[in-house]
């Protein structure tokens, strides 16, 4: 993923860079627990929305390769599903995959910073009314 360019984008918009996978569980609650709004790329990191606190907002970040055929194309609902069990406001932006891998989960893919910024605005928007 274009990280570097996500990273200075999400704290332009006063995010904290959160690696979850570096915290203990409790760590992880009171993190979670605390964000009225995350972004992060489609993965076990985007399950600690459950921890947010209701009205929040989760800007999923994934690529095509992770895209669903059935009539059209359409996103794994995991995380959307995740969000409106849990009061959540839920946005997706859907970059393109720039690696061979086989498996989707691990192909590198970018993310159209101006679509980021777009859901972004829009999602503090509906956080700020």
């Amino acid at each position: 993923m274009n990280a570097d360019e996500v990273r200075a984008r999400a704290v332009k918009y006063g995010f904290e860079i959160v690696n979850p996978g570096v915290l203990s569980l409790a760590e992880q609650v009171r993190v979670f627990s605390e964000a009225r709004m995350i972004c992060g790329p489609h993965g076990a990191g985007l399950a600690n929305a459950a921890f947010m606190p209701t009205g929040g907002a989760v800007l999923e970040l994934t690529h095509s390769g992770l895209l669903h055929q059935t009539s059209g194309p359409w996103v794994d609902l995991l995380f959307y599903e995740l969000a409106a069990a849990a009061g959540l406001i839920y946005s997706c932006v859907v970059g393109d995959q720039i690696s061979g891998a086989t498996e989707p989960l691990d192909m590198d893919f970018s993310v159209d910073l101006t679509q980021m910024e777009t859901a972004l605005k829009a999602m503090s928007a509906a956080l700020n009314p």
